[in-house]
């Protein structure tokens, strides 16, 4: 057998046409590209190509060894599209383009296109000031590729660290991102075989198609779960056998869901946020769970940041850590508030409120409702209250065809959750102070709804205590 390459190249694109000849004068046309090895900077990472990981099962040490796939790659998804981490925002258009809005370097005056990426199929985003500003996007081809701060190496491209160690950050109110980052990781086969990402704050994570998870960045309080005793500026093996991956929106706490419907979790847990067994951080990873069908990372108490992590068991019962809510006295857990409850879809929340979604489309919310973000209309009443009737829009309509939420978390609580809605519709509700539901040139455009009042949406003067239809979908806005 015969073949002969031949490659064409330019600076948007490199690829190649491969031709075979095999002896009997059959004669193959086929695609390929460079190798993983040759990304540039630019985000051309998606153009690599990446051979297949066929190696018995590995441990959790790195290298080339890893196993076959365990994970059926997805496509674009609700889970996939949205991210909210801090009060940043991410989502994928039905074209692969990828929009962010929300907190950055500078607070964009508008929906923006990431520059330089196409074909996404997830997004992650975080930030709580300008120098926690990351994101990170899988593509269709299984590349991975990242933007922002690299203090402390969470954009997991080896590159420099630092205060000012950055790239891909917009320029100013008027300019969009750009995707710029190819992470490197301890198995060399993990880049154009990811499955997901996940970005929280000075970190970051991957799942590959193996159910591998890879970790970087700042070495503090176990979130990278590697045990580390120094910041990691590339992506090291953390554990297998994983099948999804989650962070926490504020605080840095990360947790896997394994094949065998396990959960481990690592991270800060100096007040009991992961589990009450433990009296200091989590280094690696731990189980705490098993039997669980769903589970989500999100909350905080009023007083004191803490992170909670809700399960809903494949029994179809509910419960959550103990970090939780203390209100008036009175210590209520979302296993009280949510018995007898089945058929859950999705268990999520923000710093101040648990949130489940149900098959039925409707809502169910539990907590502080100090900015709305139960979105019952109530306004802010600072009590414990659970919504058996689900949530409702701005013109007081129930909502009753939500398909996922995500939630934020901030320091003060001014806080916010987003959803998408059955027919690709984007709603948010909580606090806009910080332009976490809509840039300045949206907000007219958005209508809101604070204690019954209907207006357009303002910076700070304007809440929602109602989901409010805002002006992006699927094909843009």
């Amino acid at each position: 057998m015969k073949e002969v390459k031949q490659f064409f190249s330019s600076q948007i694109k490199s690829m190649c046409l491969l031709f075979t000849i095999v002896v009997g004068g059959i004669l193959t046309l086929s695609s390929c590209s460079p190798p993983c090895g040759e990304a540039n900077y630019l985000g051309t990472v998606e153009e690599c190509e990446v051979t297949a990981d066929t190696t018995s099962s590995g441990g959790g040490s790195g290298g080339s060894s890893g196993g076959s796939n365990l994970l059926t790659p997805e496509g674009l998804t609700d889970s996939s599209r949205l991210s909210v981490g801090g009060i940043k925002n991410g989502y994928v258009l039905d074209n692969g383009s990828v929009v962010t809005w929300g907190r950055g370097v500078y607070f964009p005056e508008d929906f923006y296109t990431v520059d330089n990426l196409t074909n996404a199929r997830q997004i992650s985003v975080f930030a709580m000031n300008n120098s926690s500003v990351v994101a990170c996007a899988v593509k269709n081809d299984h590349t991975t590729v990242c933007w922002g701060n690299n203090r402390y190496g969470e954009l997991g491209n080896g590159g420099p660290t630092g205060g000012s160690a950055s790239c891909g950050n917009s320029s100013s109110a008027t300019t969009a991102e750009t995707a710029c980052a190819v992470p490197i990781f301890d198995d060399n086969s993990a880049q154009g075989n990811i499955n997901r990402v996940a970005v929280g704050y000075y970190f970051s994570l991957w799942l590959d198609n193996k159910g591998k998870v890879y970790s970087a960045g700042k070495c503090e309080n176990g979130v990278l779960g590697t045990g580390c005793t120094d910041n990691q500026t590339t992506a090291v093996t953390v554990m297998t056998g994983v099948k999804d991956i989650k962070v926490h929106p504020r605080n840095q706490i990360a947790c896997a869901h394994k094949i065998d419907n396990t959960l481990h979790c690592w991270g800060e847990n100096n007040a009991n946020e992961i589990t009450s067994a433990h009296a200091n951080d989590i280094e690696t990873p731990l189980e705490i769970a098993t039997n669980v069908a769903h589970f989500g990372v999100f909350g905080a108490s009023h007083s004191t940041p803490k992170g909670t992590i809700g399960f809903v068991y494949d029994n179809g019962t509910i419960s959550c850590t103990t970090g939780w809510f203390s209100l008036s006295s009175t210590t209520s857990t979302c296993q009280d508030e949510y018995s007898g409850i089945t058929n859950v879809k999705q268990i999520s929340g923000d710093r101040n409120v648990n949130m489940l979604v149900l098959d039925n489309g409707s809502t169910l919310a539990y907590g502080l409702n100090q900015y709305g973000t139960m979105a019952h209309g109530s306004g802010n009443s600072p009590q414990r209250n659970i919504t058996a009737a689900g949530s409702i829009f701005a013109d007081g309509t129930p909502a009753n065809n939500v398909s996922y939420i995500a939630g934020g978390s901030f320091d003060s609580g001014m806080s916010h959750i987003l959803g998408i809605l059955d027919n690709g519709s984007v709603v948010g509700v909580g606090s806009n102070n910080y332009y976490q539901i809509v840039p300045t040139n949206r907000m007219s455009s958005t209508i809101c709804a604070w204690q019954g009042a209907v207006a357009a949406i303002t910076q700070d003067a304007q809440k929602c205590d109602r989901w409010a239809i805002l002006p992006i979908g699927p094909s843009g806005w």
